[in-house]
């Protein structure tokens, strides 16, 4: 996946997902092999993911690239 820092466009899915949040923190947001994650989770890890990023410089408009297994 190939994006840019900063601009992702709010719409449906991440309304959802933000009152999700708001209102059921607790709740499994992910499932796969076993392992649950909650909203509060997901959210806890994006977060930590967008600060490392920003900790190695990558800033507002920078493409980054992610690879993983499929």
């Amino acid at each position: 996946m190939i994006g840019r820092v900063g601009q992702l466009r709010a719409g449906p899915a991440v309304w959802a997902r933000d009152l999700a949040l708001r209102m059921t923190p607790d709740a499994v947001a992910l499932s796969q092999h076993g392992v649950d994650w909650t909203y509060r989770e997901v959210e806890q890890r994006s977060t930590a993911l967008a600060h490392a990023l920003r900790e190695r410089g990558v800033a507002h408009g920078d493409r980054i690239a992610y690879l993983g297994l499929n």
